[in-house]
């Protein structure tokens, strides 16, 4: 028996679970597998991979993945999710203790899709669709996806094998034919289980290529696949959906707009720049009418018209009036 790491770390390791799966299966394995091993089902990697399989997004990459998705908000680039309807091999060429690799985020050890295999299939659709985009260069930026923490309870990992069923035929570069006596060696590795979300971005440079990204990811996503076994119905994505960014809210001031008071019950009426009848009322024209200067307050009478300044917070279709302040010289009619 050969041990893969240091006695002395023996006691921090929690087959349970990993608070951080790349970090797990990079250092956490505690012997290679002989030649028996490997054809028997308590092999120990096996229970490296269910450890991995139990372990839930960390609370960091649950605030990470937050924020980064407002910062996709901010910038206001293409933005869709999709749920996996197959299971997802993706960097299994990476180098592994465990043979077989997959690709984690460095940091938080969550599946992440690079932008370059994002790319890749986005190219590929484009050459399906008979798209010649060879002159082009700059024009869609794509961005790793990151995995939904929400989706599958945080446990986006499944344990997945493949089974060498001819190993001394491999072996040998085809030397040793493969016959109906030879021992099959499965081979088990870490897959992104089906059910779990991605969220993608793609930097687009105007809105036709918005469109072009989306629609060719959508192609690729639902019928290419992504990563590695695609011919075998792995990396299958559906269920996708645009993301809309929730409105960012803009304050501004309206200058010299004519309010109308009514004081019972207490409202405000005013027409906005762009012509659109406003008003306020009840607690909220109550809190403005207190914020009027107590000389100003005492001209006022009922039906009272004066011009003011308007501070306005604008949030998509929603106006929000958050004060009046008569202008300057401003008179109760």
């Amino acid at each position: 028996m050969t041990q893969a790491f240091r006695s002395n770390l023996k006691s921090l390791v929690d087959h349970g679970q990993f608070s951080n799966v790349g970090l797990g299966l990079d250092r956490y394995l505690t012997r290679h597998a002989t030649d028996d091993d490997k054809r028997q089902t308590n092999r120990p990697e096996v229970s490296l991979l269910e450890a991995a399989c139990n372990s839930q997004a960390p609370e960091p990459y649950r605030a990470a993945y937050c924020q980064w998705v407002s910062h996709c908000d901010h910038l206001k680039v293409l933005q869709f999710s999709a749920t996996l309807c197959s299971s997802l091999a993706i960097g299994i060429g990476r180098s592994s203790p465990l043979e077989v690799g997959i690709n984690l985020h460095h940091t938080y050890g969550m599946p992440m899709i690079p932008g370059s295999a994002i790319k890749g299939v986005c190219r590929i659709a484009a050459k399906t669709q008979k798209i010649d985009i060879s002159q082009v260069a700059g024009a869609l930026v794509f961005w790793d996806a990151w995995y939904n923490p929400e989706s599958m309870a945080g446990k986006p990992f499944h344990r997945d094998v493949i089974t060498v069923h001819h190993p001394k035929y491999y072996g040998s570069n085809g030397s040793d034919w493969p016959t109906d006596f030879d021992d099959p060696v499965p081979v088990n590795f870490l897959v992104v289980k089906p059910g779990a979300q991605f969220h993608f971005a793609v930097s687009c440079a105007s809105e036709s290529w918005k469109a072009f990204a989306f629609d060719a990811l959508t192609y690729s996503l639902t019928h290419l696949g992504l990563g590695a076994k695609t011919n075998a119905g792995y990396g299958r994505f559906e269920e996708i959906t645009i993301r809309r960014p929730p409105p960012v809210p803009e304050r501004m001031v309206w200058r010299n707009i004519v309010v109308t008071r009514k004081p019972s019950p207490m409202e405000f009426t005013f027409t906005s720049p762009e012509g659109r009848l406003l008003r306020v009322r009840s607690t909220r024209a109550e809190q403005i009418n207190g914020a009027l200067a107590l000389d100003f307050r005492a001209r006022l009478k009922k039906n009272n018209r004066f011009s003011a300044d308007v501070t306005v917070t604008i949030t998509g279709d929603t106006v929000e009036i958050d004060a009046i302040v008569p202008a300057q010289n401003a008179t109760a009619n």
